[in-house]
């Protein structure tokens, strides 16, 4: 997908709606120093941009690696190896920084009661005060110390993380000895680019956790605690002195996969109050990056959640999953984002870009495109002009009716947060899409031509190595249960968008993909017919810088 960039144009919800495949692997050498050996973080796509890749050579900028929930302790493998797999791009950045969820103590805290689960209960968290070494050594710069288990060790704990970290060269943020001083945003100057980092916790402190009877903050270390007016004082006061501003937010509920009102209506203040990016920390899953242009002109980053980093949460799902945010500021503010998947545990890694990234599938714009439309017949396309009263149907599938049972009542089905569900006209849930599937399209027809409407779905997952692929899936209502009667393996050109149309007017639906091509960072059209075990290519297009596939009845095939 050659050519610039464009600015996309989202909304707060979760965009699954788009997908671009990065062709910027000439960044690497641009913005990046010493490529070899590692994954290329320009390798990945970017989910927005607000100029041109090129400009993220200049030299003007500033850049921010930022990470999910970091637990260096409790049952972590070897945590004094937890960043051998990370450290080499963790330190590709002017700041990098985490959520440390933990307090650092060489002092055990002995738990008094035990969970079904087997944890102890009243849970607390920490690591050896050497975890202070293995943070720098690994790369980072900064830790936010605002969250619901940095009191696990009481406020001298609190003093005595924020002091070894300090002693190793590591900034801190969210926590002081005052409430004004935890409230003190963290400035940073690289390039003539000034940014403040505030951290916030938004969840309550475990009883046991509290501060002494009789005692205030005033008289101890304490974490900076979410209250309103004094939160968004801070962040109008960091910016009347900084270029750009990032808060670091402890909030939400645990497992969560999107983000509750609360969060959304946090984040309007924090933006209104002249944030640039809010990074989200607490449910230990990944609730996707919205960027959200505000009526300001301003373009600003919600990361609702970055779910884990290191952690110890395999019994939960999805806790084995987390992002990685590089963020590119310069003296006007956010300039570009990129979304960085990882495998998180006890030691995480990125997740090789395999044509697309999840969370940036949903939200990423594509360059510059030419404009192609094609008349098919029998099922052979033909480059053409189209009518220019010609009206196409398509883009990207939110949600539809199909009688998909025969009853005579049509099913709604609808395409949410990477989720497709199914519901009954009563409107109770008769299927939905695993939670190991991010689907970012879909469509209904009868491409198996066996004269009821189906469901289609484009889906990425994880295969066993971690690399993430595309698959289709064909799902069809037999006797009461929806099952996923024909599920393509990973393709081997990602597929962006279906469409299911008759296209060659013999009354039986033909299935049309846009996918990506296989000679590199192009684009193709192609129609799939159905051939009784499952779908067969039928005809492809060249490969060109194709989007927003539209499709028509009478053959009529166009993406632009």
């Amino acid at each position: 997908m050659g050519g610039a960039i464009r600015e996309i144009a989202p909304r707060p919800e979760f965009l699954h709606a788009r997908r671009r495949i990065s062709g910027l692997i000439l960044l690497c050498v641009l913005v990046l120093s010493g490529c070899q050996g590692v994954e290329p973080l320009a390798a990945y796509p970017w989910f927005y941009q607000r100029e041109a890749a090129s400009a993220l050579a200049d030299e003007a900028t500033l850049t921010v690696i930022a990470v999910g929930d970091i637990l260096l302790g409790r049952d972590v493998s070897q945590p004094e190896r937890a960043f051998a797999a990370s450290a080499a791009w963790l330190s590709r950045a002017d700041l990098t920084m985490g959520n440390l969820e933990c307090a650092l103590t060489d002092t055990p805290i002995t738990p008094t009661v035990t969970l079904s689960h087997s944890l102890p209960a009243p849970i607390r968290l920490y690591a050896p005060t050497q975890a202070a070494a293995w943070l720098k050594k690994a790369g980072f710069d900064l830790l936010g110390l605002a969250n619901n288990h940095s009191l696990d060790a009481g406020q001298a704990g609190l003093r005595q993380t924020a002091e070894r970290l300090q002693a190793e060269g590591l900034a801190v943020v969210g926590a002081g000895a005052t409430p004004e001083q935890a409230l003190t945003a963290y400035t940073f100057t690289h390039n003539g680019v000034r940014l403040a980092i505030l951290s916030v916790n938004a969840i309550p402190i475990p009883p046991d956790n509290a501060l002494p009877a009789g005692q205030t903050a005033q008289d101890g270390w304490d974490i900076a605690r979410w209250e309103r007016g004094v939160m968004l004082q801070a962040v109008s006061t960091a910016r009347q002195h900084a270029d750009a501003v990032i808060v670091s937010i402890h909030w939400g509920y645990e497992y969560q996969s999107q983000p509750d009102p609360a969060q959304t209506r946090y984040a309007e203040w924090l933006f209104e109050a002249g944030a640039d990016v809010v990074i989200g920390h607490h449910p230990h899953v990944v609730q996707s990056p919205s960027v959200i242009n505000r009526p300001d002109g301003r373009s600003v980053l919600a990361a609702y959640s970055l779910g884990n980093f290191v952690f110890d949460q395999g019994w939960a799902e999805g806790t084995g999953e987390g992002l990685a945010l590089r963020l590119v500021f310069d003296k006007q503010g956010l300039r570009a984002a990129q979304s960085l998947p990882v495998s998180a545990g006890s030691q995480p890694k990125l997740l090789q870009p395999s044509s697309i990234t999840p969370s940036v599938e949903a939200q990423a714009a594509r360059g510059a495109h030419s404009t192609v439309e094609y008349k098919c017949e029998d099922l052979t396309c033909a480059q053409l002009k189209a009518p220019p009263e010609l009206v196409f149907s398509g883009g990207i599938f939110q949600s539809g009716a199909a009688d998909l049972d025969g009853d005579g009542r049509p099913e709604q089905i609808t395409l949410e947060g990477g989720r497709l569900q199914v519901r009954q006209p009563e409107g109770g849930l008769a299927w939905e899409s695993p939670t190991s599937w991010l689907v970012v399209d879909a469509a209904l027809g009868d491409p198996d031509w066996d004269g009821r409407p189906d469901l289609v779905a484009v889906f990425w997952k994880a295969d066993q190595e971690g690399v993430l692929r595309s698959h289709p899936f064909l799902i069809r209502q037999n006797g009461g249960r929806y099952e996923e009667v024909w599920g393509g393996s990973a393709v081997s050109e990602p597929i962006w968008e279906i469409e299911v149309t008759d296209l060659n007017s013999d009354n039986l639906d033909e299935l049309v993909v846009l996918a990506v091509a296989s000679e590199g960072d192009r684009q193709t059209l192609s129609v799939w017919e159905w051939h009784g075990w499952g779908f067969s290519q039928e005809w492809r297009s060249i490969p060109g810088d194709y989007e927003n596939l539209r499709t028509a009845p009478g053959g009529w095939l166009s993406a632009e």
